[in-house]
C-alpha cells in the first residue's frame, strides 16, 4: 500500500480546513484531521493531508510533501493574487518544477460573491501547467475529484522519478 502526504497552502480564512474535512470525512464541520484510505485506479492509498503552518514548520512540511493543494477563495481577490507567491515558494523549497500540485478555488457555493473569474483561474492553470478545480466544501462539489487528481499526479511523478533508477 502506498502512503502519500499532501498539504494545503493559501491565505487565511479561504476554507482550507473545511475543504480537508470534507475530503477526509465527507463533513463540512467537525473532527480533527487524520489519514484516509482511498482507492484510485484500483490501488489502495493512505492519503494524509493537512494545512501548512507558518515559519520553519511550513518550509519543512512543504519539503516532505508528495503533493500540494495551492488554494484560494473565489470570493477573495487578495488570496488569488498571492497564488504566484506560494507557487514560487513551493518550487524553491522542493527544488523542482514538476511538483504535483492542484490549484483549488474554494467557496464555490458563494459564487454570487465571486471576485475571481473562472477565466483567470484557467489562464493561471495554463501558464503553470497545473490542473484546477473550483470546489465547495459545504456542498461537496469537486472535493473528491481534486483529491483523486493529486493522488494520480503524485503516482505519475513518483513513477517518473523511480523509472531511471530502476533502469540502471
Amino acid at each position: 500500500m502506498n502512503t502519500y502526504y499532501a498539504f494545503a497552502i493559501g491565505d487565511r480564512t479561504i476554507g482550507k480546513h473545511s475543504y480537508i474535512r470534507q475530503m477526509m470525512y465527507n463533513q463540512f464541520e467537525g473532527r480533527e484531521l487524520v489519514n484516509k484510505q482511498v482507492i484510485v485506479d484500483d490501488e489502495i492509498y493512505t492519503f494524509s493531508v493537512g494545512t501548512v503552518p507558518k515559519g520553519v514548520l511550513r518550509d519543512h512540511n512543504i519539503r516532505i510533501a508528495d503533493g500540494v493543494f495551492l488554494m484560494y477563495s473565489i470570493t477573495s481577490r487578495k488570496s488569488f493574487d498571492k497564488l504566484v507567491k506560494y507557487l514560487n515558494l513551493i518550487l524553491r523549497l522542493k527544488a523542482a518544477d514538476d511538483v504535483p500540485m492542484v490549484i483549488v478555488g474554494t467557496k464555490y457555493d458563494l459564487k454570487q460573491e465571486r471576485q475571481v473569474d473562472k477565466e483567470e483561474l484557467e489562464e493561471l492553470a495554463k501558464v503553470f501547467d497545473r490542473p484546477y478545480f473550483e470546489v465547495s466544501s459545504k456542498c461537496n462539489r469537486n472535493v473528491e475529484e481534486s483529491m483523486v487528481q493529486i493522488i494520480q499526479d503524485i503516482k505519475t511523478s513518483k513513477a517518473k522519478y523511480l523509472k531511471p533508477r530502476l533502469e540502471k
